[in-house]
């Protein structure tokens, strides 16, 4: 079964200090696994990234220019189920990194 998180930190994302610090962060470590591991990269708007592993798991962020520096608005995610995903390990690494919460998005 697939499912969707949001991930944000504690506080809003505007009150973020290391806002632009993980958004960097993320696309230092994601664009090279699409030329690499053979992830997709989407950017179908203006301020909108999606990386998507082989298996269609998914990041998706929302950033704004702030400057020179990109800064996330909003962040989330689609996981297989209880399934070991490239895009799980990737996710893992900066949530845990940057103190961020994962939570499980209601059905609608």
């Amino acid at each position: 079964m697939f499912r969707h998180f949001d991930i944000r930190p504690e506080a809003s994302w505007g009150d973020y200090a290391r806002n632009g610090v993980l958004a960097d962060r993320i696309y230092n470590l994601a664009l090279p696994r699409v030329n690499d591991q053979g992830w997709a990269y989407i950017n179908p708007a203006s301020g909108i990234g999606i990386f998507e592993d082989a298996a269609g798991n998914y990041l998706c962020l929302e950033t704004a220019d702030e400057g020179a520096t990109n800064v996330i608005q909003s962040m989330h995610c689609g996981l297989e189920d209880e399934t070991p995903s490239e895009m799980k390990q990737f996710i893992d690494q900066f949530v845990t990194d940057f103190d961020l919460i994962v939570a499980l998005k209601e059905d609608t």
